[in-house]
């Protein structure tokens, strides 16, 4: 899925990382990725029950498990790329935010905790400043853009090669004929929706 490569890089980066404090002693390792409005997209590759990097089921394998990365402790989604593109253009922040570092705004939405299994509790001042709640929290659990979500891929057409099928995903129409489904797709483009299977 064409998330899951970033996040995928970001826990293998932290964890190695993280691994030369924790042999000095004490350490609560937390990975923060900065995202855009779209968070289920991070959710969908960490938690998605047939392949989240964090799930048993995860389509990233250690001899006959899942990989883990045992030196991080939790992961924190934090919704607010939109903010620092809009400092950045010197547009107004908006959502009642002082400036772009300003993470709990008079109207902002919940940020995302999620614990690895084995890590260290996070403490409240963190998540607090963070405007951090846990995925199981009431508050959003929901709501849509906190869940888990099915993905369209989209592929490269060519009229002479037919689509490639991603290993683990079962196609529910694949045709090396299609033509684009949508006005504003580029030319050259197509969608084919996936349904996620479990192995």
């Amino acid at each position: 899925m064409p998330r899951d490569n970033p996040v995928y890089d970001f826990l293998v980066s932290a964890n190695t990382k993280f691994a030369a404090f924790k042999a000095q002693g004490p350490f609560l390792g937390i990975l923060v990725i900065v995202w855009d409005d779209f968070i289920y997209e991070p959710i969908t590759s960490l938690l998605h029950e047939h392949c989240g990097l964090l799930t048993e089921n995860s389509h990233k394998r250690s001899g006959n498990g899942p990989e883990t990365y045992p030196f991080i402790d939790a992961v924190i989604l934090l919704r607010h790329m939109t903010y620092f593109r809009r400092a950045a253009a010197e547009d107004p922040i908006g959502d009642g935010r002082r400036d772009a570092f300003h993470i709990v705004g008079a109207r902002a939405l919940p940020n995302v905790i999620i614990p690895l299994a084995g890590g260290h509790e996070v403490p409240g001042f963190i998540t607090t400043a963070l405007n951090a709640v846990p995925y199981s929290d009431p508050s959003i659990e929901c709501a849509a853009e906190y869940r888990p979500m099915d993905t369209v891929i989209w592929i490269e057409h060519s009229s002479t090669v037919a689509p490639r099928v991603p290993v683990g995903l079962a196609p529910r129409r694949v045709s090396a004929s299609a033509k684009p489904t949508h006005p504003f797709l580029p030319p050259g483009m197509m969608t084919f929706p996936y349904r996620l299977m479990k192995s």
